[in-house]
């Protein structure tokens, strides 16, 4: 069972993980390998400010700390700005002693698709920056979908998560893609349903479900690849999470793509986080 089909996910487990996550005590080395417990209130670009057990603040800079203590506060940093049902699902992966590993975080804010990095590669149709958010659509002479995505070894557990606004676009689809196999599996995303579906073409396996997304509304979308079992959430709608399970999807997964028919549509906040396996270590 993945952690989205968790029923008590919306709401038992994002407000305690908001817990574990602001109050975590550990311990921070100085330069001079004087050490002290605390907990991390905030990272600036070159301090933080630390609770001490007895309360008082204290802040020091960046410099003045072990290299190891300055990787955590820069996590720290970048994982407080992520959608908490997507820090929740990391919370219990590493729970579980699993490391998670964010392998791309896109706010879109760069002036060229060039400059965005992972590298986004488009295959065809249009994509462009457009006020800190990626533009989608069809190009009439590709008569194909507007296509794009990136090289990212996520392997057999993953997340992924971003914010979907359909606009014009007939449906938005993202597909998870490996070597040697070619689509391994895709979400479908229109104004009125979302499908999880294996791309298994000797016997397909697709579940729908019924929904009203307005074009002009932006919708959070969390992605769950956990094994053979692919899940949906659209964590703002309050639904069960839509799942497939199929030993098809139980192959490495090297790419992730999104797919905008017609168009235009809005993807921005992308984040990618590969699940290390049980008992692996990422490095």
């Amino acid at each position: 069972m993945t952690r989205l089909m968790r029923p008590f996910l919306a709401v038992v487990m994002i407000l305690s993980f908001a817990v574990a996550f602001s109050d975590e005590v550990r311990d921070w080395t100085n330069s001079e390998g004087r050490t002290i417990s605390a907990q991390l209130l905030a990272v600036s670009s070159d301090s933080l400010k630390l609770q001490l057990p007895n309360g008082r603040e204290y802040e020091i800079s960046l410099t003045e700390l072990s290299e190891s203590d300055v990787a955590y506060a820069r996590r720290w940093q970048a994982e407080a700005l992520l959608d908490p049902a997507f820090r929740a699902l990391v919370a219990t992966y590493r729970g579980e002693g699993r490391d998670v590993e964010i392998l791309a975080e896109l706010d879109f804010e760069n002036e060229s698709l060039s400059d965005v990095l992972p590298r986004w590669s488009v295959v065809q149709g249009h994509y462009e920056i457009v006020d800190g958010a990626l533009h989608g659509r069809e190009l009439a002479e590709d008569h194909h979908v507007a296509t794009a995505g990136m090289d990212l070894a996520l392997r057999h557990h993953a997340l992924v998560s971003f914010e979907l606004q359909l606009h014009e676009a007939a449906n938005t689809i993202v597909t998870l893609n490996g070597k040697g196999r070619g689509h391994v599996a895709r979400i479908v995303l229109s104004p009125s349903f979302i499908r999880v579906q294996s791309d298994n073409k000797s016997g397909r396996v697709a579940v729908d479900r019924k929904v009203k997304l307005k074009r002009d509304k932006v919708v959070r979308v969390l992605i769950e690849l956990h094994d053979d079992t692919l899940s949906v959430t659209l964590p703002d709608e309050g639904d069960e999470p839509l799942s497939v399970t199929d030993e098809f999807i139980k192959y490495p997964i090297d790419n992730v793509c999104w797919a905008v028919a017609k168009g235009p549509a809005k993807i921005d906040k992308v984040v990618v986080a590969r699940i290390a396996d049980s008992g692996e270590q990422q490095h």
